[in-house]
């Protein structure tokens, strides 16, 4: 589904951002099968011309085993972008420099709208309907302040070319009809279409994304930031759209847009991965490119932001967290603008301060400004900025009382002062640059799509992508730097952080009334907006919105689509070596693969045995564990030492669903870690310390650590509104997400709110209890990735760890059982928050994974979400998103997404056995949904996570291997069959309901549901 960068806002960026090595081969028997051609027998030289485009530069990096070619098509200009890899999951993209010099939303529209069908694809919305028929691994577009892309990712190589088919012709060729700005967009239409008596609102699906986004007080800041730290040009406005200025945009506006940033000039081509390159080059140039004629544009262009000649401070108001302490909802920024994006090795440096910063307790700014407590700690803007063409460095706390700013700004200055005084702790930095070498080594599934992202900055400013992908080149230009200077990165801190007129202080705090002011500027806009309407305009509006009603009620002819069918689909799973030993009592899972030298470890510790107290302390204890320290080793001396061997240390909180009883499940705590072969021994041993005499006397510590939580807990909800809401709706139906609810769900979010606020000793001493009774070997079983070769290094050190451990091995597969799904009532939910948006979720309980019927409410979930939810709840509704998942252990979830009329959803839910019984879909659709499914099913598996699903879940191959049978014999009868036994509303199944956002007592008109709304 397409998705809005507002930012790139993520939690604190660390250093080792750079993207991880791609998996050497997956489900290499299968591909290999499929794909003849490889593009590692094509070699070319700098000069050759081929298909119409001239190879400009080509170069390798070794460090990530890549071959590159930089070419450009001697006609048009575009540029092209190859990274030559032997990885099967192939990468294609296509960008656009996308301008926007106000805040009504057009570039962003405009993403919507080229994906609402093409000359060669005139069908609605091809891009939504591709995901039904195709294995793309990853499928999306996005837009981001100055630019708009549009990857996927495919191992097939059928797919990947009719992926690209689809893709370009949509950029290229784009149908752009008024009707589909009208749904993607914004528009004037009645509450109910077809009661012309019924007020007029504002409809449509980025609209309503974007009060969905600016529901988050986040968003509200970040964007805040950006525009006026770089006010003069495309980084003062919104270029997602600001709700209020998106109905200025006009069609034609939009339409003067696509012909100003995309044109092939303009365009950027990216490809990764073993697929030819060839073909792709000579069907861009047959198909799009060799009738066009380059175009000059100075409008794509960004300048440097202007420097300031002194700092600037500003305040801004947002709404009041209805969760949160109602005396610390403040938020401060410090940034200062940096060096331009293209100056790449000042970029690396910068980088690097701001960890050595910010990252850690070690770190100077987490020391002087979290750590006191007077803030419940960074904001998510907070780190580097390098995605805009001048970077920026943010410094940002939440969680501040008004009176603190002053504060935040002397305590960071003098901070700033001590560290150019005194620099940066070696062991720190040594720490760093040594994770750095971990990111290189480490490999990812996505590694194809994470180079797009991490090269497009650079890229879209005319920067070096070849000294951007030498990481090690750089590294070793900045240790130079350092030995020729051993104050180097002080002066650094110094040029940007202290003599630096190009300041911002901005400062954001609640406003009570916050809510009420934005819906009378919305209703305000509104009046404004009708009262400009004559009788004959409201009349052309009302005739246009049946047409728009119409056009989404047609049924499309999506024949004209290219399609990947059954027979493309393996029969076989690629099964996973395993083998399963014990080392001193303890089951060891083993599973060896190319790893590149990295050895991963993980441990499951079943939680049956504790009490229910304890368990409802399980998250956070997972969350403190690894930043508390030992009896010997303080927290700040355990960071250091963790980030020396490893940059992945943590507990994880797990309840994982029974696949044969829905009412089963399994607690547990899983610790992960992976390292360097030769510091498995020193891993290990960090490890031991932890589960010996793991430090549960820091109350101040403890304190810092929860606050923290709290707050980040509170961050993304708007988000993740459609998680939380399935999540809570689940709750009332099924045991192992009653218990998820009370360890991640609203319920929990309301409930470290609380423990923040009161004495850290009250959970510190379950916290205690838990350390005590989980630490051991007792109800653990283990499991290592590792390359071959290290075997006996592995074992060797593994089997000296379990023989340190505490206790004996008594059993690790428990599983709790529980009667709550025996109550047959339809309850309900409704959380109160204060978003300009709703999110809405149905469950019922069905079957679990083994059963013979969970293959046929798979493929009926898929369908219901492609052919029913996705056009009645999105294109009609105006919801952005809105879909049905069953989980493994029987749960039917229907959710929607950023929704104007959640409770109105719930109908659409409640209605889809009436829609299914009237056949409105085809065998073909039936297909479809089961390419859908397989494409969820084959999703690539880098080497270090092979055979987790066993380890975790009990999901062996032969299982596995049952379940795709069982999934391509899924006939049409066998849908109806499912969906008539398990959909019925008569049917007497427990069923939960649950609604987040406004308040709505719509819910309590509802009949034969209970519901409890919480304020």
């Amino acid at each position: 589904m397409m998705r809005l960068l507002l930012n790139n806002v993520g939690g604190l960026k660390r250093f080792c951002s750079s993207p991880k090595l791609p998996l050497t081969s997956i489900r290499k028997s299968h591909i290999a099968a499929q794909n003849a051609e490889r593009s590692n027998s094509e070699v070319y030289a700098e000069g050759d011309c081929i298909e119409g485009f001239i190879v400009k530069r080509r170069y390798d990096v070794p460090d990530l085993f890549l071959k590159c070619i930089e070419l450009e098509h001697l006609k048009s200009g575009a540029e092209y972008l190859h990274l030559q890899r032997e990885d099967s999951n192939n990468v294609f993209g296509i960008g656009f420099k996308t301008i926007p010099f106000d805040s009504s939303g057009v570039a962003h529209i405009l993403e919507h709208l080229v994906l609402c069908g093409s000359e060669k694809y005139p069908c609605r919305d091809p891009f939504m309907k591709m995901l039904n028929r195709s294995q793309a691994t990853y499928i999306n577009a996005f837009t981001g302040p100055d630019y708009t892309f549009y990857p996927f990712s495919t191992m097939n190589n059928s797919d990947y070319k009719n992926l690209m088919s689809v893709y370009l012709d949509a950029v290229f060729r784009p149908k752009l009809r008024n009707l589909d700005f009208l749904q993607e967009g914004w528009r004037l239409e009645n509450e109910t279409i077809d009661d012309p008596n019924s007020p007029i609102i504002f409809k449509g699906v980025v609209f309503n994304e974007m009060k969905g986004a600016f529901s988050e007080n986040v968003n509200v800041f970040y964007m805040n930031v950006l525009n006026n730290l770089m006010p003069s040009h495309t980084y003062g406005v919104v270029s997602g759209g600001d709700p209020l200025k998106i109905p200025s945009l006009t069609y034609d506006n939009l339409k003067r847009f696509y012909s100003d940033y995309y044109h092939p000039s303009n365009a950027r081509f990216y490809s990764y991965g073993n697929f030819p390159l060839r073909h792709n080059l000579r069907f861009i140039n047959e198909e799009y490119l060799s009738k066009v004629d380059k175009v000059e544009s100075k409008k794509s262009e960004v300048p440097s932001e202007s420097r300031w000649l002194e700092p600037k401070r500003k305040h801004i108001y947002c709404q009041k967290d209805v969760m949160a302490d109602p005396e610390k909802q403040s938020y401060i920024d410090i940034s200062h603008a940096c060096c331009d994006i293209t100056d790449i090795q000042e970029c690396f440096v910068l980088e690097l301060v701001s960890t050595l910063l910010l990252d850690g307790p070690n770190s100077a700014l987490y020391k002087s400004l979290v750590e006191p407590g007077i803030a419940s700690g960074f904001n998510p803007v907070t780190g580097f900025t390098n995605f805009t063409k001048t970077t920026a460095l943010n410094v940002a706390l939440q969680g501040l009382n008004d009176k603190d700013f002053d504060w935040a700004i002397n305590t960071f200055d003098k901070s700033i002062e001590e560290v150019i005084e005194k620099g940066f702790d070696q062991r720190q930095l040594e720490g760093i640059l040594h994770n750095i070498e971990l990111s290189i080594k480490h490999q990812s599934e996505d590694f194809g799509i994470k180079m797009l992202t991490f090269v497009n900055s650079v890229w879209n400013h005319g920067g070096s992508v070849r000294t951007l992908l030498n990481v090690n080149d750089r590294l070793t230009s900045l240790k130079k730097d350092m030995t020729d200077d051993s104050k180097y990165l002080q002066k650094i801190v110094e040029k940007y952080l202290k003599n630096n007129s190009h300041r911002l202080i901005l400062t954001m705090s609640p406003k009570e009334n916050f809510d009420s002011i934005l819906q009378q500027e919305e209703s305000d806009l509104l009046k404004t907006k009708i009262e400009s309407l004559e009788e004959k305009d409201i009349e052309a509006m009302r005739s246009t919105n049946l047409l728009l009603k119409d056009h989404q009620d047609k049924k499309d002819d999506v024949s004209v689509l290219p399609t990947l069918t059954m027979a493309d689909i393996n029969k076989e799973i690629e099964r996973v070596d395993l083998k399963n030993i014990t080392l001193s009592g303890v089951p060891v899972q083993m599973s060896l693969q190319p790893t590149n030298g990295l050895v991963y470890v993980r441990g499951l510790i079943n939680a049956h045995h504790l009490s229910d107290e304890c368990k409802l302390m399980l998250p956070l204890f997972c969350h403190v564990a690894t930043e508390m320290g030992t009896a010997s080793k303080d927290y700040r001396e355990m960071d250091l030492l963790i980030k020396s061997v490893s940059e992945s240390f943590n507990f994880s909180h797990n309840i994982v669903e029974s696949l044969n009883n829905v009412r089963g499940f399994e607690e547990s705590v899983m610790f992960s870690s992976f390292c360097l072969n030769r510091n498995l021994e020193e891993m290990l041993s960090l490890w031991l310390g932890l589960f010996h005499y793991m430090a549960v006397d820091q109350a101040e510590r403890f304190k810092t650590l929860v606050t923290i939580l709290a707050a980040d807990c509170l961050n993304g909800i708007a988000d993740q509104g459609h998680a939380y809401s399935m999540n809570l709706a689940s709750s009332l139906v099924s045991p192992a997400f009653q218990r998820k609810e009370l360890s991640s769900g609203i319920t929990y979010v309301k409930k470290l709110q609380e423990i923040a606020q009161s004495d850290p000793e009250e959970s510190l001493h379950f916290i205690r209890i838990i350390s005590s009774q989980l630490l051991n070997k007792e109800r653990l079983r283990t499991a290592l990735n590792f390359s071959p070769p290290d075997e006996d290094n592995v074992l060797k050190h593994h089997s000296s760890f379990c023989d340190a451990l505490s206790g004996s091995f008594r059993e690790s597969n428990y599983e709790t059982f529980d009667s709550l799904i025996a109550d047959s009532s339809n309850k309900g939910v409704h959380h109160v928050i204060p978003f300009q948006i709703g999110y809405a979720a149905k469950s019922c309980v069905t079957v679990p994974f083994e059963h013979s019927d969970f293959a046929p409410l798979r493929v009926l979930c898929q369908l219901l979400s492609a052919k029913y939810l996705l056009p009645v709840v999105r294109e009609k509704g105006g919801a952005y998103g809105s879909g049905c998942r069953i989980t493994n252990g029987g749960v039917i979830n229907f959710f929607s997404y950023k929704d104007p009329n959640p409770v109105q959803s719930l109908d659409v839910f409640d209605q889809s056995l009436t829609w299914l019984m009237k056949k409105e879909f085809s065998k073909n659709d039936i297909q479809e949904a089961k390419l859908g499914v397989f494409k969820s099913l084959d999703l690539p598996v880098p080497p270090g996570n092979k055979g987790l699903s066993a380890f975790i879940s009990g999901l062996s191959d032969d299982k596995l291997q049952r379940h795709r049978t069982s999934l391509i014999n899924v006939s049409e009868e066998d849908v109806m069959r499912a969906a008539q036994k398990y959909l019925n509303l008569d049917s007497n199944l427990p069923e939960g309901r649950a609604v987040i956002g406004p308040l709505n007592k719509n819910v309590l008109k509802r009949s034969n549901e209970s519901w409890q709304i919480i304020e």
